[in-house]
């Protein structure tokens, strides 16, 4: 070790190389599973910043299945983004954050309708965000089990 140099500053030089390397390797991972998360909440921002449709298919509950579907897209992603994280080898952990993840989000999405003319707040809509971020985290748990038995 040089004269004027730490044992601590010596390892920091050496561990430097690793964190870069760890650094760039997370910025790809970053990329491919996080933006489409954010790209898609942003998707359902600007849409909900719009009036309400003033047709709609004479299709009894149309609203809630089309909430429940918009947010078991957002669940599977949300699923798919939070299985990069370190230490995420627990599924029913992985599972209950990408439904809370996702159920949130539709919560303040309601909310902020309230902001927007001819839209409104509707807890029924939130259970159906809640039911869709569900069923999405489910099928990603289903179809990341099934392509981890295959490999």
């Amino acid at each position: 070790m040089e004269k004027g140099k730490s044992s601590s500053a010596a390892l920091r030089t050496v561990g430097d190389g690793r964190c870069d390397a760890k650094r760039s390797a997370i910025f790809p991972q970053i990329i491919r599973y996080w933006m489409p998360v954010v790209g898609y909440c942003l998707l359902i921002f600007f849409q909900s910043a719009y009036p309400a449709f003033s047709h709609t298919p004479n299709v009894p509950y149309f609203d809630k299945i089309a909430h429940g579907c918009i947010y078991a897209v957002l669940g599977f992603l949300c699923y798919r983004a939070l299985r990069t994280l370190p230490g995420a080898d627990r599924t029913v952990t992985i599972f209950f954050f990408s439904t809370l993840l996702a159920t949130l989000y539709g919560v303040s999405d309601e909310i902020h309708q309230m902001c927007v003319v001819s839209r409104s707040a509707e807890f029924l809509d939130a259970i159906a965000d809640l039911i869709g971020s569900i069923f999405g985290a489910a099928a990603a748990w289903g179809w990341y089990e099934s392509v981890m038995r295959e490999a």
